[in-house]
């Protein structure tokens, strides 16, 4: 039997919401990459997140958080935990951490072409996450400030998709996507208006990874 002292192993742990989209984020990119985990699901709606427990995972009391504990075999004492809080930063680090699998960023070697697929994926996490982060559970007006963030998208898209967002490899910008359409169509959003977004929306949904990351969300209230 060969020797394995020495060798890094990890295990991953995502605490998770069903009603989170950033929850979502993290699902998404795990199952894309392959990477086993194990799901805890903190109800936010039941305030499980001011569970002590978890305040001593997390003090800022929001979800995801993603666990992730590395231990060198044959050292007992060589461990190392890394908890990430924020759902884009802990993609990057599983994207930097864990080089043979999918990636999600494209490469530094491209960078005309990692400039594009950067504007492209700030205005899915900063301008469309904004507006429907602003629904207010009143479906009218929830419909008018997710297609605001969905035009924007669209005309960027419209010039850098192929099969999905950023060509043909699905990448951070599709991971940060995809929760705010499962939200859009929740309340009611026609994706048809948007064909850039409609097609890129239809080839994620046939991702095995992607429909075993998604949740049902009425699980939750």
């Amino acid at each position: 039997m060969a020797d394995t002292t020495g060798a890094v192993a990890h295990t991953i742990t995502l605490y998770s919401s069903t009603i989170s989209d950033c929850s979502a984020r993290l699902r998404i990119g795990l199952h894309l990459k392959r990477l086993p985990y194990t799901l805890v699901d903190v109800n936010i709606s039941r305030n499980e997140q001011l569970d002590p427990k978890y305040v001593d995972i997390n003090e800022a009391l929001t979800v995801p958080t993603l666990v992730i504990d590395y231990k060198t075999i044959g050292l007992d004492d060589n461990e190392e935990r890394v908890v990430l809080t924020q759902s884009i930063a802990a993609l990057e680090y599983l994207d930097e951490a864990f080089p043979g699998t999918h990636s999600i960023l494209p490469p530094v070697s491209e960078p005309l072409a990692r400039a594009k697929w950067g504007r492209l994926s700030n205005t899915t996490s900063h301008v469309l996450s904004s507006e429907a982060a602003k629904a207010t559970g009143n479906r009218d007006w929830d419909t008018i400030w997710i297609t605001r963030g969905l035009k924007v998208y669209e005309k960027l898209a419209s010039k850098t998709a192929g099969t999905y967002s950023f060509r043909d490899q699905v990448t951070l910008a599709d991971i940060v996507l995809l929760p705010e359409l499962w939200t859009a169509s929740r309340v009611g959003v026609n994706l048809d208006q948007y064909p850039t977004i409609s097609r890129i929306f239809k080839n994620l949904s046939q991702l095995d990874s992607v429909q075993s990351a998604q949740m049902d969300p009425s699980s939750e209230l």
